[in-house]
């Protein structure tokens, strides 16, 4: 079995779950996945994140309502 057919297998078996078991198997997935990111890269992120929230608290930079950028972005793909 190639790794593309056992993913949607694996995902049309997730998709007959009750959507708190697939959340929590969504978490669990992503915590396997977060325990094989390297420290460096992790460090990186996590400079990046605390760059970010000072540039918001200092004013710097402001946030932007999601849908309004969503709705930016589909009138660009029209």
């Amino acid at each position: 079995m190639t790794a593309t057919l056992l993913v949607n297998t694996l995902f049309e078996e997730a998709q007959q779950l009750p959507a708190a078991y697939r959340s929590a198997l969504a978490e669990k997935i992503v915590e396997s996945i977060e325990a094989d990111i390297p420290e460096e890269i992790e460090k990186s992120h996590l400079d990046e994140i605390s760059r970010r929230q000072l540039e918001v608290a200092s004013g710097v930079v402001s946030f932007i309502n999601g849908d309004e950028v969503m709705q930016a972005v589909r009138s660009r793909l029209k």
